[in-house]
């Protein structure tokens, strides 16, 4: 049992156009051709598709049914040659990133939906890591960019530079740096926990490297770091763009402290050679960019 595409499209266009001689016409095929089509599909699937019994044939229940699958089938011919064809016009069959999670996503969201405004055949993958994470993982999977805070390690790359983030050094609103009257000193530092995400052990220039805290609370994500610090289990480092609202409200405070509560990172997305970018590839970069 099988039905060709031939098959599909006549029975599509029978029932389309309203009559043999009409879906013949738009086939280019003879009256006869279109009837042993519809024939030969009938006695291969061993169902009558029409209900002759009147004036004019009627699809019958089960060519309703059939009717629907070969409509399907159509459509799924006509995506696979549009695949196809944006294939040979230098779409990628597939296109990977990796992004430090501190990056703000809405940027990458941007530039990913004018890919997907477009319907193409591109496979599109994006992982997220941290710190020296982000180098191993693009390194691991081939990824076709890179989006980090850190210089990578890997020669021959190519860079964009991206908008500064700027992070500051937070504690919910009721915690008791917050509530110290006096600028938080170093020292202060030490009687409080540490809110960090896991291996985020690299050396990034924060104004609080190299201080002791008395616990650390390591997270898998900025999104349960902010959760974490509004609940008041510690302070810690957030992007600027992540805690608007909670700030806005008064949930979170930046700290009062004698050193640095604020520091700018400045991303970078890294790639090969621009001339061995696909074209989707140097879409994303020119939307992102």
């Amino acid at each position: 049992m099988n039905i060709s595409l031939d098959q599909a499209r006549a029975l599509v266009f029978t029932v389309e156009k309203g009559s043999l001689t009409k879906a013949a016409q738009s086939l280019g095929k003879g009256h006869s051709a279109v009837m042993y089509l519809l024939k030969t599909m009938e006695e291969s699937l061993n169902i009558q598709l029409f209900d002759r019994s009147g004036y004019r044939n009627q699809l019958s229940p089960q060519g309703e049914i059939v009717l629907g699958f070969c409509k399907d089938l159509l459509y799924a011919e006509e995506r696979l040659i549009k695949a196809c064809t944006q294939l040979t016009q230098g779409w990628e069959s597939k296109l990977s990133l990796v992004y430090d999670g501190i990056i703000n996503f809405d940027w990458i969201a941007a530039a990913l939906a004018q890919l997907e405004k477009q319907d193409i055949p591109t496979q599109i993958q994006v992982q997220s890591a941290f710190l020296t994470e982000v180098e191993s993982r693009f390194e691991s999977l081939k990824a076709d960019f890179m989006l980090t805070i850190l210089p990578p390690k890997m020669k021959g790359l190519s860079s964009t530079p991206l908008p500064k983030i700027e992070a500051w050094l937070v504690a919910s609103k009721n915690h008791p740096l917050v509530l110290k009257k006096k600028k938080v000193q170093p020292s202060d530092m030490r009687e409080q926990s540490w809110i960090s995400l896991r291996g985020a052990n690299t050396g990034i220039g924060l104004s609080t490297e190299g201080m002791d805290f008395p616990s650390k609370i390591l997270v898998n994500d900025f999104y349960t770091k902010k959760l974490a610090i509004a609940k008041g289990l510690g302070v810690g480092w957030l992007p600027k763009y992540l805690i608007e609202e909670e700030i806005k409200k008064g949930q979170l405070k930046k700290l009062n402290t004698e050193f640095a509560n604020r520091h700018f990172f400045e991303p970078r997305i890294y790639h090969q050679s621009p001339k061995d970018l696909g074209r989707g590839a140097r879409q994303f970069l020119s939307s992102l960019a």
